[in-house]
């Protein structure tokens, strides 16, 4: 943030190799979105409130790393 008020975002590019499989889905979906952006929706209030109850009381530690088996 800068002394004027002024947020600057950048682009950090994540430690290692990129993940080619996520790559090739992300692509996909900017193409789809692209071509069909009348398919894109909001999510209606019911649904945001059944995906917060299901999380209310989830930890999420974004520094831990993931247990193997989870991978």
């Amino acid at each position: 943030m800068q002394g004027d008020g002024t947020v600057v975002l950048t682009r950090r590019r994540a430690a290692g190799k990129d993940d080619p499989v996520l790559a090739g889905f992300l692509q996909f979906l900017a193409n789809d979105l692209s071509s069909h952006p009348g398919r894109i929706r909001t999510l209606n209030r019911k649904l945001v409130t059944r995906v917060r109850s299901l999380v209310r009381n989830t930890e999420v530690g974004l520094d831990e790393a993931l247990d193997p088996a989870d991978e």
